[in-house]
C-alpha cells in the first residue's frame, strides 16, 4: 500500500478503535470486540507478518478472556449477593429490552431494574433483592475498570504495531 492511503487507513482505524475504548466503561457497545474486529481488518488490509499475527493472536485471546470475565464480573457480584440465577438471566433481558426501548443507554439501568424484579418476586424482601442490585451494580464498575484496562493494552499493541511498521520493522 502506498504511503498516503495506508496513513488514511491507519487513522481511519486509529480513530474507531479510540471511539469503540471510549464506550467501553458503559458496555453498551462490545468495544473490546470492534478494537479487535478493526485490528483484524487492519492486519488483513496491510499484510500479515510474524508480528502482525502474534499481536493478532495476542488480540484475540485477550478479547475472548476479557469479555468472559466481563459477564463473570458481574453476574458473579450479583451471585455472590444472593441473587438467583433465573434473576441474573432476568437482568441480561432487562439489559436488552432497555437498549431496544432507551438506546444507547436504557440497558444499564434495565437490566439493575429486571434484577430487582426478579428477585423481589422470588424472595418477597425488598433489602434482599437491593443487595442483589447492589452487587450487581459493584461488579458492573469493577467490569468497567476491566474493560478499560483490557482496551488500553489492546490499543497498545495497535499502535505497536503501527509503528514498528512505520519504522520498517516488518
Amino acid at each position: 500500500m502506498d504511503a498516503i492511503p495506508l496513513i488514511l487507513f491507519q487513522i481511519i482505524c486509529g480513530a474507531v478503535i479510540v471511539a469503540a475504548w471510549i464506550t467501553l466503561p458503559f458496555m453498551i457497545i462490545p468495544g473490546g470486540t470492534i478494537i479487535w474486529a478493526v485490528f483484524l481488518v487492519y492486519v488483513i488490509v496491510t499484510g500479515f507478518n510474524p508480528a502482525s499475527i502474534a499481536i493478532l493472536v495476542f488480540q484475540t485471546i485477550f478479547m475472548v478472556i476479557t469479555n468472559t470475565v466481563d459477564n463473570l464480573l458481574m453476574g458473579g457480584s450479583a451471585k455472590a449477593q444472593g441473587a438467583s440465577w433465573w434473576s441474573i438471566g432476568a437482568a441480561v433481558l432487562g439489559a436488552l429490552v432497555g437498549s431496544v426501548v432507551f438506546p444507547p443507554l436504557g440497558g444499564i439501568p434495565g437490566g439493575f431494574l429486571f434484577l430487582f424484579l426478579a428477585e423481589y418476586s422470588q424472595k418477597k424482601q425488598l433489602d434482599t433483592a437491593w443487595y442483589s442490585v447492589k452487587g450487581m451494580m459493584k461488579g458492573f464498575g469493577w467490569a468497567a475498570v476491566t474493560r478499560m484496562v483490557a482496551g488500553s493494552i489492546m490499543v497498545f499493541w495497535f499502535v505497536a504495531l503501527v509503528t514498528i511498521q512505520h519504522l520498517g520493522w516488518v
